[in-house]
């Protein structure tokens, strides 16, 4: 099986080389037949962006699901593309709270993207009833890994008081971090609070910016932060 995948992998344009699709999808296949949670992830990858083969959303979304349910507790890349196809109703009827429940599968195995994206649902009490300490609590877990989105949300919550007593020097923290990841937004958000901040204030809003730096990976968007998972992941056959 790992010579499957490394032959998938050879053919496949993720590595920069001259790439035969038709051939990387052939090899997963072979490799997800045999019941590799990674080579089943990206066969459905495959049909859902029409890589090597024709876009066929149900099929896609089957190749999800068995990754998704391999080894327990699963793969998290493919929990949390299983909940992607439920929430947007693609190769699977739509269905907000089978969304949510994947996405917490994937989020409670430590996925930033779905960490982030379960924080959103419970902001907007979608497939869920309204929670803002929930957003608060996943918002904050996927945003120490460094996904700017989570970051800037974070900060919102802070500025605003939203699941979290207000304090806008965490809020001008992390949205310098979430500027990091040239996050224009948080950029502007940095702009309209510095106004309202005191010397002390603004001292310490830097002060944990650069503590929180360190210990911080940096400009991890989501989808930089699902492909370092699956890099971690794919040795998983």
């Amino acid at each position: 099986m790992t010579t499957l995948l490394e032959l998938a992998r050879a053919n496949d344009c993720a590595l920069g080389c001259i790439s035969n699709s038709e051939k990387a999808f052939y090899y997963y296949k072979q490799a997800a037949e045999l019941g590799s949670p990674y080579a089943q992830y990206c066969v459905g990858t495959c049909y859902a962006d029409e890589h090597g083969v024709l876009k066929d959303d149900e099929e896609a979304f089957k190749w999800y699901f068995k990754s998704a349910r391999q080894k327990p507790p699963g793969f998290s890349c493919a929990q949390y593309a299983v909940g992607l196809c439920y929430q947007n109703g693609r190769g699977v009827p739509q269905d907000d709270g089978e969304a949510i429940r994947w996405f917490r599968k994937a989020a409670e195995l430590g996925l930033a993207v779905a960490q982030c994206e379960l924080a959103h649902c419970y902001r907007v009490g979608r497939g869920t009833p309204k929670d803002l300490e929930a957003a608060f609590r996943w918002y904050e877990k996927a945003a120490e890994e460094g996904d700017v989105i989570a970051q800037n949300n974070l900060a919102t919550c802070y500025e605003h008081g939203m699941g979290v007593t207000q304090d806008i020097t965490r809020a001008y923290t992390w949205f310098l971090l979430a500027a990091d990841g040239e996050l224009e937004s948080a950029r502007k958000a940095l702009t309209d609070l510095i106004a309202l901040m005191s010397p002390s204030q603004l001292e310490t809003a830097q002060r944990l910016y650069r503590e929180f730096r360190r210990r911080i990976p940096q400009n991890n968007s989501g989808f930089k932060r699902l492909c370092k998972n699956l890099t971690a992941l794919s040795s998983q056959v």
